[in-house]
């Protein structure tokens, strides 16, 4: 099963501050890599 990684989560994950970062490390933890992106998604969390 693939998992793609869109703007929010990634931008949660980076972000410490963010509202919902320790819900995103939660969720994570319950997926297996690899997790699949795309440029527009980086570009976009940048």
């Amino acid at each position: 099963m693939k998992t793609i990684l869109d703007t929010g989560p990634l931008v949660a994950l980076i972000n410490l501050q963010d509202n919902y970062h320790n819900w995103t490390l939660q969720m994570l933890e319950r997926l297996s890599p690899p997790l699949w992106t795309c440029e527009a998604v980086i570009t976009e969390a940048s």
